[in-house]
């Protein structure tokens, strides 16, 4: 992706304090920051608080010079309003539905899927792990939006310009690149046949939701 050299150079005169770039940062911003956090809580008194966390973040606390220019300064903004909100609403107490996950199904239909979740939940659990850290800032976002906050595809679309079955195919994309990730390290550390293997991963793929959920709720999207 071209470097957004107008923003860039924008985002500079900001952190030298220049008070026209200011003012731009601020028109965006309260643009931006609306956009994304509307479909979270569209009540103003949250919208405020949110905007003013982020001013803060970015000028006060200088993480304005984390934007790189390698995207739309106005898309980051949203970004960082996403990541603000969820903590806003994390720190105000709100109910965080991972608490109440189970950490397996009260029953499982399947004795022998069953023995291989308890036996190779920890393997799985790292190898999980490792493969969400391949996906995009984006992806892990949506998944955080998606599984732990309950929004739906459209609200999530909504934050991105993008219709419901745009986010329907990223999700889609970002499950595959999970399982596909997952089973690929666990076939190099776990000695076993490629049928045990597929039960593994049968294994895995039916508490997928849960696991998302519980890596996502304490990463930043």
């Amino acid at each position: 992706m071209p470097l957004s050299e107008e923003d860039l150079a924008l985002a500079r005169a900001c952190l030298e304090g220049d008070a026209t770039a200011l003012s731009s940062l601020e028109t965006m911003l309260v643009t931006e920051v609306r956009r994304a956090v509307s479909p979270l809580d569209s009540t103003p008194h949250f919208i405020d608080e949110v905007t003013q966390l982020v001013r803060e973040k970015l000028l006060v606390h200088k993480r304005l010079a984390n934007f790189s220019g390698g995207g739309a300064l106005a898309g980051w903004l949203r970004t960082v309003a996403v990541r603000v909100a969820l903590n806003a609403r994390r720190s105000a107490g709100k109910e965080e539905l991972v608490s109440q996950l189970p950490d397996a199904p009260l029953a499982d239909p399947d004795p022998e899927l069953a023995l291989l979740r308890a036996r190779h939940r920890e393997a799985f659990r790292a190898a999980f792990a490792e493969a969400v850290k391949v996906l995009s800032p984006r992806d892990r976002t949506i998944l955080r939006l998606t599984s732990i906050d309950g929004l739906s595809l459209a609200a999530v679309g909504q934050m991105y310009g993008k219709d419901a079955s745009t986010v329907s195919r990223w999700l889609a994309a970002s499950r595959d690149v999970l399982l596909q990730k997952t089973r690929a390290t666990l076939a190099q550390q776990l000695q076993l046949s490629d049928s045990a293997l597929d039960s593994v991963m049968r294994a895995a793929d039916s508490e997928l939701h849960l696991s998302i959920a519980r890596l996502l709720q304490s990463s930043t999207p």
